[in-house]
């Protein structure tokens, strides 16, 4: 059987400067799946399955851009 990895960047998306937190979130919904707020949310609170990595570069930038550490951003869950 195969284990999924689920990757979250909630902690790292909670560490994002109160004023900058709707911009942010803006920003990721465009590089998650433009014009589909869902999607966003889904990700936030669901985690993301076994991730892409130009998904994962994409919202490591955006988050970290706000001076977020790269090491704070995600955590990942192992589902077996």
């Amino acid at each position: 059987m195969m284990q999924k990895v689920r990757y979250f960047f909630d902690g790292g998306y909670g560490l994002v400067p109160n004023g900058k937190v709707k911009e942010c979130r803006e920003r990721l919904v465009k590089e998650i799946s433009p014009g589909r707020n869902g999607t966003f949310y889904d990700y936030l609170s669901r985690g993301v399955c076994n991730i892409r990595l130009p998904l994962y570069e994409a919202i490591t930038a955006v988050i970290s851009s706000y001076g977020v550490p790269e090491n704070k951003i995600w955590r990942k869950e192992i589902e077996e």
